[in-house]
């Protein structure tokens, strides 16, 4: 959630506990999605999502248009289908070489340095996005906390994993990694990234099921595109 700075005199109140702004120690905050509905607390926030959840995807406005065209779209339908299979252990020819094992290197190994690093990050970014979207998840920088150790927490679950990251992957990448998550102008983890978002900077309607493929993999979870 973002500090609201309206110098509004209008009487506003928690979307949540309904609780009036002028009674409360600190002042409402803004749902970081939609920018527009006011909570006191993560804690109210969250148990608000399942009610507050579609009038947040209305109030993006144009930015949410693109995802209702897209559930026309045979491209978009064909790519979550992929996604699904993926998920459910299927291999196609469609998707069997995008994470594979150090032994027969998968998307990240076949990238360049720097492209790897902002793939992983971008994946992050979505997830961060995803897990807000579809969960109600405010951690990280939905919650105004820095985003570094949610990141660091991240890449842990990556590494984990043993075969996603390409083979040069060390302690010394990982740095480097971390620095430009902090510094890049577009791979920033400041900012998370929605679909519509990936899909326009990268020119390439794949790459948010290939962003998503890597974070499922490090999370083990499927949040149900």
């Amino acid at each position: 959630m973002d500090m609201d700075p309206s110098s509004s005199t209008d009487i506003r109140t928690c979307n949540a506990c309904k609780k009036l702004e002028s009674t409360l120690p600190a002042g409402l905050k803004r749902c970081a999605k939609c920018q527009t509905t006011l909570y006191c607390s993560r804690d109210y926030q969250k148990a608000d999502w399942k009610s507050h959840k579609k009038d947040c995807s209305r109030s993006q406005g144009a930015r949410s248009s693109p995802s209702s065209s897209e559930a026309l779209n045979p491209d978009s339908q064909r790519m979550e289908n992929m996604f699904r299979l993926f998920a459910s252990g299927v291999a196609t020819s469609d998707n069997s070489d995008l994470f594979t094992t150090p032994n027969n290197p998968g998307y990240l190994e076949r990238l360049p340095e720097a492209k790897a690093f902002t793939a992983i990050i971008d994946s992050y970014r979505l997830r961060k996005d995803d897990e807000y979207k579809f969960t109600g998840d405010t951690s990280g920088l939905y919650n105004q906390e820095h985003p570094l150790p949610d990141f660091r927490r991240f890449l842990n679950q990556v590494e984990a994993c043993g075969d996603v990251f390409p083979s040069w992957w060390s302690q010394e990448k990982r740095r480097a990694c971390e620095s430009l998550a902090l510094s890049d102008s577009w791979s920033n983890i400041n900012n998370a990234a929605e679909k519509s978002d990936i899909m326009e900077h990268y020119g390439d309607r794949l790459m948010p099921m290939r962003l998503r493929m890597l974070a499922e993999r490090a999370t083990g979870k499927h949040l149900g595109l």
